[in-house]
């Protein structure tokens, strides 16, 4: 039994095993007897001219058949063979060698029932004849359709495979749908949410803007009064240095005339000293003079109460000198703290214009960005918060001035 494990769908007659057992048209019937005889696997003959080529093919099967009748021996057996072949009348099955098993298979079963089971002819490439028995082919059909069978219960448990890997992936299908679809709904939502708040953005950016227009209303106002109230301060402390100035020069006048006024006390107080002591020493002169100089004595008394008199308004004034040359010392002192103080003022004035100078740039630059149309920007809450700050303090500046 040939071995056709090696086929595939796609082998041809030149895979397959055949014989190549040729004989010329002369040769005598009993040498074919003989090979039948001697290869009981042969299926046949091809007789072959020697210019014709292929005269034509006897079969085991017809051979057989025919040496089998009455005085068939004797009438082929030793007879050349040609002469059965032109009996016989067989047409044989010619085909290529590269002609796929299956097409040569419906061939040899679609012919009439007395070629059905002749052997086929194959052509080489080489221009040779080979002889391929019907029993092989069919064998090698069965061989393949098993092959075919068995590749197509492969596939189709593949496609089982695969459809219940469908079924899987539809069903995953099926739940993504679903996941989607609550997906998609949670998306609406909060894109109807983002809408809203979208709105909602919308309407407090109008609010901010509008707050924005109102600052800006503020600032420019806050502005210009801060500038009337600095101008304002700035002249007061002007003033109140002038007069500082005034009054420390004023004190040191006083203080000059109080030392004046000091040292006239103290010519006075030594005047009086002096005529006290000439009318103690006139009082002595008339008390040793006797009677004549008795009005004498009465004046030097008076003299000498108009001393002790003087003696006490110099002390008087030397007390009230002291005073108010004390009192003249802590003016100048207070006029001089003043003067720290509105200097100080002035510094802090400084500091307030500056910030003041800033609040109007950022005012102005407000107002530039407000008047180009579509264009006006969110303001940063951040920003808002600094410029009340600004004013907050501007107005605790102001109040405290």
């Amino acid at each position: 039994m040939p071995d056709l494990t090696t086929l595939t769908p796609d082998s041809t007659l030149g895979d397959l095993p055949s014989h190549a057992c040729q004989v010329k048209p002369e040769s005598v019937s009993l040498l074919i007897s003989k090979a039948f005889e001697q290869q009981p696997e042969l299926p046949g003959v091809i007789i072959v001219g020697d210019e014709e080529g292929m005269v034509g093919m006897i079969s085991r099967q017809k051979f057989l058949e025919q040496m089998s009748q009455p005085f068939g021996i004797d009438l082929f057996l030793k007879r050349p063979i040609r002469h059965l072949l032109e009996f016989l009348q067989v047409q044989p099955t010619l085909m290529a060698h590269d002609c796929p098993i299956r097409d040569a298979a419906q061939v040899a079963l679609n012919r009439s029932m007395e070629s059905y089971y002749e052997p086929i002819v194959v052509a080489a490439p080489d221009r040779t004849l080979r002889l391929l028995d019907l029993h092989t082919l069919l064998l090698a059909q069965s061989q393949i359709l098993m092959l075919v069978n068995r590749s197509v219960q492969n596939q189709r448990l593949e496609v089982q495979k695969y459809l219940t890997s469908l079924r899987q992936e539809q069903a995953k299908v099926k739940e993504y749908n679903s996941l989607l679809e609550t997906k998609q709904a949670e998306i609406q939502e909060r894109n109807q949410a983002l809408e809203a708040q979208k709105l909602a953005l919308i309407q407090k950016t109008a609010e901010v803007s509008q707050l924005n227009q109102k600052f800006i209303q503020i600032g420019q106002l806050l502005s210009l009064e801060s500038k009337k109230a600095f101008e304002a301060v700035s002249a007061g402390v002007d003033a109140i240095s002038a007069n500082t100035d005034k009054v420390v020069r004023v004190g040191n006048a006083l203080d000059a005339e109080i030392t004046t006024v000091q040292a006239a006390s103290r010519s006075i107080e030594k005047v009086s000293r002096q005529i006290q002591y000439l009318a103690v020493q006139a009082a002595v002169v008339a008390n040793k003079a006797g009677s004549q100089f008795t009005g004498f004595s009465l004046i030097t008394a008076e003299i000498g109460k108009l001393v002790n008199q003087t003696v006490e308004a110099g002390n008087q004034v030397n007390q009230f000198t002291s005073r108010f040359r004390s009192e003249i010392q802590d003016l100048m002192e207070s006029s001089q703290d003043g003067t720290c103080i509105a200097r100080s003022l002035m510094e802090k004035i400084a500091l307030a214009q500056a910030a003041l100078n800033q609040l109007e740039d950022l005012v102005q630059e407000e107002e530039r960005i407000s008047s180009v149309p579509n264009q006006l920007p969110t303001p940063d809450p951040q920003d808002i918060l600094e410029m009340i700050d600004q004013v907050q303090a501007h107005q605790t500046f102001s109040a405290a001035l």
